[in-house]
C-alpha cells in the first residue's frame, strides 16, 4: 500500500519515478535475498506474482525495457502520434512498462496525450493490477482503463475491439512464450482491423526462436517500419549492453490483412545432396552452363514444409546435440556432395568409385548426358497437371484467374507459376507492402531479355475490365511495371486469357523453353535415369531434413524402438536412403560419444507409396544386412492399410512447388500431428541456420604407449572413417590426424604438430562437423584464409565465411551478423579482427543470444610466439581473448572454449609460448599430452637441392683511383654491395627455371628412385618395400602456352619489387620465356596496395586453378597454400628459419609425387692480401686488404712478380665467410671508434656523448684490427687477448644472402635504445587521452602526457583506459630543428612529404632527406607487447579506423610487477633460476617498479630471445653449407639435407616422457626440464645411447642423429647455456665425424669450449670436476663405443688447455678491473 500511495502522490509521473521508489523498497534487503529474488525472475521472462519481483524486475530490467520501446517507437515519424485520438493494447502487459514508456516518449517529444483507451492484457493478478496502477497514475482517468485477466490464446475479438483512428498494439516481451497460438492470435487481431493498427513486437534476441517473424508472416506483407536485431544494443554508458530483436508494421483496414491459410503458413528449411558424378559433369569450362547450374541447385536447395502445427514458431533453446550435428552435417552444403552410401546405392544407375592420388574417392557414371541433368534440374513434372479438384483455390482472387491458371496456361507454366506473390518481396519498395501480383515466376538462374540485359523473374497480370479500366488504375500499373522492369523483372499483362499465346517474347527465354521441354519429356529409361541421379539426392537431403526437425521438435521420439513411418513419394524415390543414412549417422554418433553411446535410433517401418515410373527403381532397395530399415512399396496409395497408425506421414515431392496444391492431412492416420507435405520453394524468403548446442563428448580414438606413439582403437576409427569418407571423401586418415582428433574431441585443447601436407586442417574441420556449435579459425594470412576457406567450399561445406581486409565494412558487418545468427559453422578471421573492442563483444554477446562456439582453431600457432620465424603482435593474448569472449554453451570454470593450435613446424621454445598461449596465461592448465606432435619432415617425394649461383660484385670504386696501376688489369670490388649480387641471381634464375624439369627427371629413374626409398626407410629405421609410385609424368615444354597446366612450380622472393631477388623484377625477366605466370604479394605498401591486393588474389585463384604454371610470389604464399600439383619450388634465398624454409618448401609433392625444392645460394671465391703482410713493394699499398676475384689477384701479382705466402692471404667463400661486429644498442655496423659516429636511431649525437650504454660498451674497447670484416676465429682469438666479452648476437657475416635475411631481423630487432625510448615516451611523454574504468567502450578522456604515472597514483584495481595512437612518428629536420611530426601525404616523385607537428598541429612540406622514422607502428605494438610481459597492460584493442591502440591498465600491488615479470621468465628458466633474475630486478636503473621491470626485460630480450632468433639464422646457413659440402654429387646432398631435416623436427629423445624399448626412460626434454636443467647425470646417462640395450631394433647411428635432433631443438629453446647439451653435441658431432666440413669443425669446437668452461664455472669442486672431464673422454670409448679415435681425444685435450687458458685470463682481467676500481 505505501508503494501505491507513492505512486499516486506523483503529481508529474515518469518510469523513472517509478523505478525510484521501486529501488527504494527494495534497497533495505540484503545482498542475498536480493540474489534469490532476481535468479527467481529466470531474466525477465517468468509471470511476476509477488511485490518484491515486480520491484526487482523494475530495477534489474526496467531501464533495458524502456530503453527498447523508445528504439522500437523511434520508427514512426512524431506527426503520425500528433495526428489522431488512439486506442492502446497493451499484450501481456506486465506492469504495464510499454504503455508507461510510450506515454514518456510522448511527453519527451511534447506530443499531446490523445489515448481514448487503455487495454490491459495480463494473466497475473499481482502484475496485472500493478499495471491498472501505474498506467492510471498517468491517466488521472480510470475509465479509460480496461483490464483483461486472460492469456493471450483466451481473448477474443471483442476484448480488444476499439474506437479511435489508430491503435497501437504492444507485443513486449511476450510472442517468444513458446504456448501462445501465433496463428490464432494474428486472426483475432487481423480480422479486428478499423482505421490504423501499428504493431510494436519486441523481444530479445534469440537464435533459435523466430517467433516475432512467424507472427509477421501471418499478414500479408504489412507496412514494415523497424525489422532488426542487434547482439549488443549499448543503451547506456553504465550498462551492460542488451540484445533485442524489433519489428514494427501496420495494418489498415482497407487492405487484405491475412494470409490465406488453411492450416500453418509453410516453413523454409534447405538441404540438397549432389551426386560427385553431377557435380563435375557440371563443373563446366562453359560459364552459362556453370550459371545454370547453381541457378538451378540453388533454389532446389530450398523446400517448404507445411504441417498441421506451427513448424516455423518453435523455440531451439535447447537441441538435443546429436540431432543438432545431425541438421549441421545435411545442410552444410547447398549442394553438399553425397556420402558413399549414397554413391553406392546408385550403383545400378551406372555409378562407380575411383581414388584419385591424395588418398581421396570420388564417384562417376557412365554415359550420362549433361543436357538431361541440367534439364532435370528444373524438376518439372509433366504428370501433375492441377484442376478444379487439386489446385489451391483459395489464393487465387477471381474466377479470372482460376479461368487461367487451370485452362489456359500450359503444363509446364501451370507448375511455375506462383499465385498472388508480395509484389513488395519481387521490388523491395515499402510502398508496394500490400500489393500482389497475380502469377509470378522467378527465374532460377538469369536469362537474356529483349533488350539484352538480364531478366530475373515475370510477373502475369489479368487485366479484367473490372478492375483496370480506369486512369487512376492505369497508373498504378505503369507504375508497378515500371518498378518490376527496374528488378529485372518482365510483366506480362493480359486482357483476354483466350488469346492468351506461350510464345509471347518474354516466354521464349532460354527459362521457359527449358520449363516446357523439360514438361514435354516422356518417362522413358534415360528421363527417369536422369531424373532419379539429378534430384533423388536432393529429396533424400530434404527427408532428413525434415525428420531431423521432427524429432527436435519433439513430434517424434528417437528413443522408440521402431518407427512406423508412411512417405508418399510423388516423384523420385528417397526415402529409403534417407532412413538408411540418417539411422547409420546417428548411430555411429551415438557410439562415439560418452554419454551417447547406448542410445541407437528406432529400427524403421517404412511404408512408401511410389509411382508407377519408380516402382521397380533401385533406390527403393535395401542391403542385406542392413536392418536399419525394413521396406513395403505400394503403386497405389488406395492399398495403403487405411487403419494403420503411423510415427509419421510424408507427401513428398521434388518436381512440385510449394502452394499450388490443396493440401490434406487427414488421408492417413497419424499419431500426435506428425504430418508432413514437403515441396520445392518458389522463390527463397528464409536462411539457412545451424543448430548450436552443448558440446558432445567423445570416447578417446588412440591409446598411447611407453614409447610415445599412438595406436588406433579399430573400432572407433572405424566409425569416424564413415564421417571422413562422407564429409571429406578420404579413404583414412594420415598420420598425427587420429591422436589430434581423439584430444580435441574430448573437448580438450590440443596443439597439434603435422608435416607440410599432413593434413592439420582437415582435423579442424572433421571434429568441427561433429559438434554443434560455430568454430572460429583464426588465420595469420588473407591467403591461407582464402585457401582454407575455398578448399572448404570444394569439400561441399559452404557454411562458412572469412572477414579480412579484403570485403569492405558493408560486407565485413553482413558476415558478421550471419556469424551471430548462426547461419554459418566456420568463420575465418585475421588476428587482428579479435583485436577489434565491438568484434570482441559482438562474439561474447552470441552467448546470451543462443549461438554457442565448439572450437577456436589458432592455425599457424607458432605465430603467437616472439621466438618463432612468424611472430605476429595480434596474437598476444589471442588464447585468453578465444576463452573470454568465444563462448560455448556450457557454463562452469572448466567448461570453457576448446583450442586447436596446429603447426608444421615449431620448436620447443616455440612450444612454451605457445602452451602459455592455449592455457589462456594460466588461467587453465593443460596436461602433459596437449602437444601431439607427428611433424614427420622425412617425406619421401621431396628432395632438396642448394644451387650455386656464381655473382658479380660491384667495382670498388676508390680502388686505384689515380690509375697508378698498369692499364687492363683486373679491379678491386666491394663484396658487400647486395645490390650488384641480386641481378646474378635474377640472370640466373631465368635459365634455372627450364633445368629444374630435367632435375626432377634425373630423380625419377629407377636408380634414384630406389636409394631414396632405401635412404628413407632407414632415417625412419624401418624395413620392408615402399609400394609408392612417386613418378610424375612432367609435360615436355613445361612453361608453354596452354588453357590448363598439369603441374606448376613456385618461386619465393624475399623482396616485393626494387631488387633482382624481388617479385616483380623477376616477373619481368621470367615472362620473356614463361608464357604465363603469376605473382603474390598478400598486400602492397603505396598507393597501389589496393591493386595489388586484387591481383594478388586473382592470380591465387588462376593458380590453384591450374591456369598458371608458375607463381613468385613472397613468404607470404608460403603457408598452408595446398595445391597438390606443385613440383618444385625455388627461394631465391634462404629463409630467415628452417622452420620457414620446411613450411615454403612444403608447398612441393602435396600429390605425393616426385618434387624439389631449391635454395639459390650465392657463390664467390674472393681474395685478399691482409694487413700482416709485410711485403710493401710497388703496388703492394694499392691491392693490400682490397678484395679480387681469386684469379683477378693473381693476375696483378703475376704482372708485378710478387709472391705471396698464403698465410698473409685470406679468402672468402660461401662456407668460409668473415664477420663484422654490429652494436645491438643503435642496432648498426661499426667500424670506427665509435659504434655509430652519428647514432641516427636516437638523434643523441656521437655515442661516446650520449649512448647510454657507453660507459659498459665493450665494442669501444675493440682494437682496431678488429673493427673491419675479419675470421670469425680470429676475432674471437683477439678479443680473448684482450679480455674482451661480446656475444656472438654482435657477429654479423658479410655474406649478401646472410644480410638479406638480417635486414628483416634487424627491423625486427630495432635495438635496445628504440625500444626503452619508445616504451619511455609512450608512458611518460606522449600526449594520450584517457580515462577510467573499462565497463564501455568510450568515456570522457582526459589529455595526459604522464600515462604510468597516472597508474601508479590510482588506487589498488583501477583500471585506466589510455588511447594510444598507433601513427608512425617521424624527426623532422625544421629549421634547424628536430620536430616530432606525423607524416600525412608522401610524394614520392617530389621525394617529399606532408607533415603535421605533434606538439602544435602546423603542417608543412619535408624533404625525404630531412625526414628519420622515430617509431613506426610494429615498435608501438612491440612496446605494448612489452608492457602486457610484466602485467602493466592487462589488455589491449585496436581501432584501426582511428589508429589508436585501446589499452586497459590495472593498477596492481606494489611487487606485482615484478612478479608477473617473474612469471614471465618461467617460461625460459627453471623457478628457481626465475627468482634469482627476478631477484636482480630492483637494482636496474629506474624511477619506479615498471621502469626497472621494462629496463630489465628489454635486455633480456635482446640477450635471449634475439640470439635465438639469429640462432634460427645461422641454422638454415649451416643447413645450406652441409648442401654445399657433397659437391657436385646433389643426390647424395639431397640426403644429407634430408636428415638433417629429419633429425632436426623429429628426435624421438625429444619426445616428452619417451621411454626406450626396454622401458627406461629416455626423454632429454623431461630429463632437462626443457633446457633449464643440466648435469653430469644428465651427460652421461645420455651417452648411452649407442649402448646394446638403449638400441634395440634401432641402430647406433639412428640413435645418435636422434640424439643430435634432440639437442639441436632443445638448445634454441634455452636462453641459458647448458653445458650437458653442449658436451652431447660434442659427443654426437665426434661419432658421426665433421670430416673436412669447416662449419662442423667451428661447432665441434665452439661446443666443446663452451661446455667445458660452463661446466668449470658451475662445479664448486674443481678436483671433481677435473674427474669428470676425463671420465667425459674416457665415456666416449667405454663398453666398446668406439665413438672417438685417439686424435679426436687428443684434440680435446689440445681445447682444454684453451678452455684453461680462457679461464685464467678471464679470472686475471676481473682481478685487475677489481683492483683498480
Amino acid at each position: 500500500m505505501g508503494y501505491i500511495d507513492d505512486i499516486t502522490a506523483l503529481q508529474e509521473i515518469s518510469f523513472d519515478d517509478i523505478r525510484r521508489i521501486a529501488y527504494n523498497d527494495i534497497s533495505t534487503l540484503s545482498d542475498k535475498e536480493r540474489t534469490e529474488i532476481y535468479d527467481s525472475l529466470n531474466h525477465g521472462v517468468d509471470l511476476l506474482n509477488t511485490d518484491i519481483q515486480m520491484k526487482c524486475y523494475l530495477y534489474s530490467f526496467g531501464r533495458m525495457h524502456q530503453a527498447k520501446i523508445y528504439k522500437a517507437l523511434s520508427c514512426i515519424k512524431q506527426s503520425v502520434f500528433a495526428s489522431d485520438d488512439f486506442d492502446i493494447v497493451d499484450w501481456g502487459c506486465g506492469q504495464g512498462l510499454a504503455t508507461v514508456c510510450f506515454f514518456d516518449f510522448l511527453k519527451k517529444l511534447h506530443i499531446q496525450n490523445r489515448v481514448q483507451k487503455v487495454t490491459l492484457i495480463e494473466p497475473s493478478d499481482a502484475a496485472r493490477e500493478r499495471a491498472e496502477i501505474h498506467v492510471g497514475a498517468y491517466l488521472k482517468d480510470t475509465s479509460k482503463v480496461v483490464a483483461i485477466g486472460k492469456f493471450l490464446d483466451d481473448v477474443t475479438e471483442a476484448d480488444i475491439k476499439g474506437c479511435s483512428a489508430v491503435t497501437y498494439h504492444f507485443f513486449s516481451n511476450i510472442l517468444d512464450i513458446k504456448s501462445i497460438d501465433l496463428k490464432g492470435l494474428a486472426e483475432k487481431v487481423g480480422k479486428n482491423v478499423l482505421g490504423q493498427h501499428f504493431f510494436f513486437c519486441i523481444g530479445p534476441m534469440n537464435n533459435g526462436n523466430r517467433r516475432i517473424d512467424r507472427f509477421y508472416e501471418y499478414f500479408n506483407a504489412p507496412e514494415t517500419f523497424m525489422d532488426e536485431s542487434q547482439s549488443e544494443y549499448r543503451y547506456s554508458n553504465n550498462a551492460k549492453p542488451c540484445s533485442y530483436n524489433i519489428k514494427v508494421f501496420k495494418l489498415e483496414n482497407n487492405q487484405v490483412n491475412l494470409v490465406a491459410v488453411d492450416y500453418y503458413p509453410d516453413t523454409q528449411f534447405f538441404a540438397a545432396y549432389q551426386l560427385d558424378t553431377v557435380r563435375n559433369l557440371l563443373q563446366s569450362d562453359d560459364e552459362n552452363i556453370k550459371i545454370k547450374a547453381e541457378g538451378l541447385y540453388k533454389q532446389l536447395s530450398g523446400f517448404e514444409v507445411a504441417a498441421p502445427f506451427d513448424i516455423g514458431a518453435g523455440i531451439y533453446d535447447d537441441v538435443d546435440p546429436i540431432l543438432a550435428v545431425l541438421n549441421n552435417m545435411v545442410a552444410r552444403g547447398l549442394p553438399t556432395r553425397t556420402s558413399p552410401l549414397i554413391e553406392e546405392a546408385f550403383v545400378q544407375l551406372g555409378n562407380h568409385k575411383k581414388k584419385d592420388t591424395l588418398g581421396g574417392v570420388y564417384y562417376d557414371t557412365v554415359n550420362l548426358n549433361a543436357d538431361d541433368i541440367l534439364l532435370a534440374l528444373h524438376a518439372i513434372d509433366s504428370r501433375a497437371r492441377y484442376d478444379e479438384s487439386t489446385y489451391n483455390k483459395n489464393v487465387l482472387e477471381s474466377d479470372f484467374e482460376k479461368s487461367f491458371i487451370l485452362n489456359a496456361a500450359p503444363t509446364g507454366l501451370q507448375l511455375v507459376l506462383q499465385s498472388q506473390r508480395s509484389l513488395m518481396s519481387i521490388t523491395g519498395q515499402s510502398v508496394h507492402h500490400a500489393q500482389r501480383v497475380d502469377f509470378a515466376c522467378e527465374y532460377s538462374y538469369p536469362v537474356i531479355g529483349d533488350d539484352g540485359k538480364n531478366r530475373f523473374g515475370c510477373v502475369i497480370e489479368l487485366d479484367g475490365a473490372k478492375y483496370h479500366q480506369s486512369e487512376k488504375n492505369r497508373l498504378e500499373d505503369e507504375y508497378r511495371i515500371e518498378a518490376l522492369n527496374e528488378k529485372g523483372w518482365d510483366c506480362i499483362r493480359i486482357s483476354d486469357i483466350h488469346q492468351f499465346n506461350s510464345n509471347l517474347s518474354q516466354l521464349g527465354n532460354s527459362y521457359f523453353s527449358s520449363i516446357l521441354k523439360a514438361a514435354d519429356r516422356k518417362y522413358d529409361a534415360a528421363w527417369t535415369r536422369a531424373l532419379q541421379i539429378a534430384l533423388s539426392p536432393i529429396g533424400i537431403a530434404r527427408l532428413e531434413k525434415t525428420l531431423i526437425e521432427a524429432l527436435i521438435s519433439g513430434t517424434v521420439d528417437y528413443h522408440k524402438e521402431h518407427l512406423d513411418i508412411l512417405v508418399v513419394e510423388r516423384d523420385v524415390p528417397c526415402a529409403v536412403l534417407a532412413f538408411r543414412e540418417l539411422s547409420k549417422m546417428f548411430n555411429n554418433l551415438a557410439t562415439l560419444s560418452e554419454d551417447y553411446k547406448d542410445v541407437r535410433f528406432p529400427k524403421v517401418r517404412l511404408d512408401i507409396v511410389t509411382t508407377p515410373e519408380f516402382k521397380h527403381s533401385p533406390l527403393h532397395k535395401t542391403i542385406e544386412g542392413d536392418d536399419s530399415v525394413s521396406v513395403n512399396i505400394f503403386d497405389d496409395e488406395a492399398k495403403v492399410n487405411g487403419n494403420k497408425q503411423y510415427d509419421i506421414v510424408v507427401d513428398m515431392a521434388v518436381m512440385r512447388r510449394a502452394g499450388a496444391e490443396d493440401k490434406s492431412f487427414s488421408k492417413h492416420k497419424c499419431v500426435g500431428k506428425g504430418y508432413f507435405y514437403i515441396r520445392s520453394i518458389n522463390y527463397i524468403r528464409s536462411e539457412r541456420h545451424i543448430y548450436t548446442s552443448d558440446c558432445i563428448n567423445y570416447q578417446p580414438l588412440v591409446t598411447k604407449d611407453q614409447q610415445g606413439n599412438y595406436h588406433a582403437i579399430e573400432d572407433r576409427k572405424a566409425l569416424l572413417q564413415y564421417f571422413l569418407r562422407m564429409l571429406f571423401r578420404k579413404e583414412d586418415f594420415r598420420p598425427g590426424q587420429l591422436p589430434i582428433l581423439s584430444r580435441a574431441l574430448q573437448n580438450k585443447s590440443v596443439i597439434g604438430l603435422l608435416p607440410t601436407g599432413g593434413g592439420k586442417s582437415l582435423t579442424y574441420q572433421l571434429a568441427a562437423m561433429l559438434q554443434p556449435g560455430v568454430t572460429i579459425v583464426v588465420d595469420p594470412l588473407r591467403s591461407l584464409m582464402a585457401d582454407q576457406y575455398d578448399g572448404l567450399i570444394k569439400t561441399g561445406i559452404d557454411a562458412c565465411t572469412f572477414i579480412n581486409s579484403t570485403v569492405d565494412a558493408t560486407e565485413k558487418e553482413h558476415r558478421a551478423k550471419m556469424m551471430e545468427t548462426s547461419m554459418v559453422q566456420f568463420v575465418f578471421l585475421s588476428p587482428e579482427r579479435l583485436c577489434t573492442y565491438s568484434f570482441r563483444e559482438k562474439l561474447r554477446n552470441m552467448h546470451s543470444v543462443g549461438v554457442y562456439f565448439s572450437y577456436g582453431v589458432i592455425d599457424e600457432v607458432h605465430c603467437v610466439s616472439e621466438w618463432g620465424h612468424d611472430f605476429r603482435f595480434t596474437y598476444l593474448h589471442l588464447g585468453r581473448n578465444l576463452y573470454q569472449y568465444v563462448l560455448p554453451k556450457q557454463h562452469g570454470d572448466d567448461n570453457h572454449l576448446t583450442l586447436f593450435g596446429l603447426t608444421a613446424t615449431a620448436s620447443f621454445d616455440v612450444l612454451a609460448d605457445v602452451e602459455r598461449e592455449l592455457s589462456g596465461d594460466g588461467a587453465f592448465n593443460l596436461d602433459a599430452d596437449t602437444i601431439i606432435r607427428d611433424e614427420n619432415t622425412n617425406r619421401l617425394e621431396l628432395q632438396y637441392k642448394i644451387e650455386k649461383v656464381p655473382v658479380r660484385c660491384q667495382e670498388d670504386q676508390y680502388f686505384d683511383k689515380n690509375g697508378l696501376l698498369d692499364e687492363g688489369l683486373p679491379k678491386a670490388v666491394q663484396m658487400t654491395d647486395k645490390w650488384s649480387v641480386y641481378p646474378s641471381k635474377q640472370d640466373f634464375l631465368t635459365r634455372y627455371i627450364h633445368m629444374i624439369p630435367g632435375y626432377i627427371e634425373e630423380l625419377q629413374t629407377p636408380e634414384s628412385i630406389d636409394y631414396i626409398k632405401k635412404r628413407f626407410n632407414e632415417r625412419q629405421n624401418v624395413e620392408g618395400q615402399i609400394d609408392t609410385d612417386l613418378h610424375t609424368e612432367l609435360p615436355e615444354q613445361f612453361f608453354e602456352d596452354a588453357d590448363e597446366y598439369s603441374q606448376a612450380g613456385i618461386v619465393f622472393c624475399p623482396h616485393k619489387s626494387n631488387t633482382g631477388i624481388s617479385v616483380n623484377e623477376n616477373k619481368i625477366s621470367l615472362e620473356e620465356s614463361v608464357s604465363k605466370l603469376g605473382t603474390f604479394m598478400g598486400s602492397g605498401d603505396g598507393d597501389d596496395a589496393d591493386m595489388i591486393d586484387q591481383e594478388s588474389f586473382k592470380n591465387l585463384d588462376l593458380f590453384r586453378d591450374d591456369k598458371l604454371p608458375l607463381m613468385v610470389a613472397t613468404k607470404a604464399f608460403g603457408m598452408g597454400i595446398d595445391k597438390p600439383n606443385v613440383r618444385f619450388t625455388v627461394n631465391m634465398n634462404y629463409s630467415s628459419s628452417l622452420e620457414s624454409f620446411v613450411q615454403e618448401a612444403g608447398r612441393a609433392g602435396r600429390d605425393r609425387k616426385m618434387a624439389l625444392s631449391t635454395i639459390l645460394l650465392s657463390d664467390y671465391r674472393l681474395v685478399r692480401i691482409n694487413k700482416r703482410c709485410p711485403n710493401n713493394q710497388f703496388p703492394m699499398m694499392i691491392i693490400r686488404n682490397k678484395w679480387f676475384y681469386d684469379g683477378d689477384l693473381q693476375e696483378i701479382l703475376n704482372n708485378y712478380g710478387i709472391n705471396i705466402d698464403d698465410r698473409y692471404l685470406d679468402y672468402c667463400t660461401p662456407d668460409k665467410d668473415m664477420v663484422k661486429l654490429r652494436c645491438d644498442v643503435c642496432n648498426t655496423r661499426f667500424a670506427f671508434k665509435l659504434c655509430n659516429q652519428i647514432c641516427q636511431k636516437c638523434n643523441k649525437g656521437p655515442c661516446v656523448v650520449r649512448c647510454p650504454e657507453y660507459d659498459r660498451c665493450q665494442l669501444r674497447s675493440v682494437p682496431d684490427e678488429g673493427r673491419g670484416y675479419v675470421y670469425k676465429e680470429d676475432l674471437q682469438d683477439l678479443l680473448l687477448q684482450n679480455g674482451i666479452e661480446i656475444p656472438t648476437r654482435n657477429y654479423e657475416f658479410q655474406n649478401v644472402d646472410y644480410e638479406t635475411v638480417m635486414f628483416f631481423y634487424s627491423n625486427n630487432f630495432k635495438g635496445t635504445l628504440v625500444e626503452k625510448r619508445t616504451m619511455f615516451e609512450l608512458l611518460s611523454r606522449s600526449l594520450t587521452p584517457i580515462f577510467y574504468g573499462n565497463d564501455a567502450e568510450l568515456k570522457d578522456t582526459v589529455q595526459v602526457s604522464d600515462f604510468l604515472q597516472k597508474v601508479l597514483e590510482s588506487r589498488e584495481g583501477t583500471e585506466v583506459v589510455a588511447l594510444i595512437s598507433s601513427i608512425p612518428v617521424w624527426l623532422c629536420l625544421h629549421n634547424g630543428q628536430r620536430e616530432k611530426v606525423y607524416v600525412t601525404q608522401h610524394y614520392k616523385k617530389e621525394k617529399t612529404y606532408k607533415v603535421r607537428n605533434l606538439a602544435n598541429g602546423q603542417e608543412y612540406t619535408a624533404k625525404e632527406d630531412d625526414m628519420e622514422l622515430l617509431r613506426d607502428k610494429s615498435d608501438i605494438a612491440k612496446a605494448i607487447y612489452r608492457m602486457c610481459c610484466i602485467g602493466l597492460i592487462d589488455d589491449f584493442t585496436e581501432d584501426y579506423g582511428n589508429k589508436v591502440y585501446r589499452v586497459v591498465a590495472r593498477r596492481k600491488k606494489d611487487g606485482d610487477y615484478y612478479r608477473a615479470l617473474q612469471t614471465f621468465l618461467e617460461r625460459y628458466y627453471t623457478k628457481e633460476r626465475a627468482a634469482i633474475e627476478a631477484a636482480k630486478i630492483p637494482s636496474y636503473r629506474g624511477d619506479n617498479e615498471v621502469h626497472k621491470c621494462l629496463g630489465y626485460l628489454t635486455e633480456f630480450i635482446y640477450d635471449k630471445i634475439a640470439v635465438k632468433r639469429k640462432q634460427a639464422i645461422d641454422d638454415i646457413r649451416a643447413f645450406c653449407m652441409e648442401g654445399l659440402s657433397y659437391g657436385d654429387n646433389w643426390k647424395e646432398a639431397n640426403e644429407a639435407l634430408k636428415d638433417f631435416i629429419y633429425y632436426y623436427f623429429n628426435s624421438k629423445f625429444a619426445r616428452k616422457r619417451y621411454q626406450t624399448e626396454n622401458g627406461l626412460d629416455f626423454s632429454l626434454t623431461d630429463d632437462t626440464d626443457e633446457g633449464k636443467v643440466s648435469s653430469y647425470d644428465i651427460l652421461f646417462k645420455y651417452m648411452r645411447v649407442i649402448d646394446d640395450d638403449i638400441v634395440g631394433t634401432s641402430s647406433p647411428k639412428d640413435n645418435i642423429k636422434h640424439l643430435q635432433g634432440a639437442v639441436r631443438l632443445i638448445r634454441r629453446a634455452t636462453t641459458d647455456l647448458n653445458p650437458a647439451l653442449d658436451f652431447l653435441n660434442v659427443y654426437c658431432l665426434t661419432y658421426l665425424k665433421v670430416g673436412e666440413n669447416k662449419n662442423l669443425q667451428d661447432e665441434l669446437k665452439n661446443s666443446y669450449i663452451r661446455g667445458y668452461k660452463e661446466f668449470f664455472k658451475r662445479t664448486d669442486n674443481k678436483e671433481d670436476f677435473y674427474r669428470k672431464m676425463r671420465e667425459f673422454k674416457q665415456a666416449f670409448n667405454a663398453n666398446g663405443r668406439n665413438a672417438a679415435t685417439v686424435e679426436e681425444i687428443e684434440q680435446m685435450k689440445e681445447w682444454d688447455l684453451l678452455c684453461e687458458v680462457e679461464l685464467h685470463t678471464e679470472w686475471l682481467n676481473k682481478f685487475k678491473n677489481t683492483y683498480l676500481e
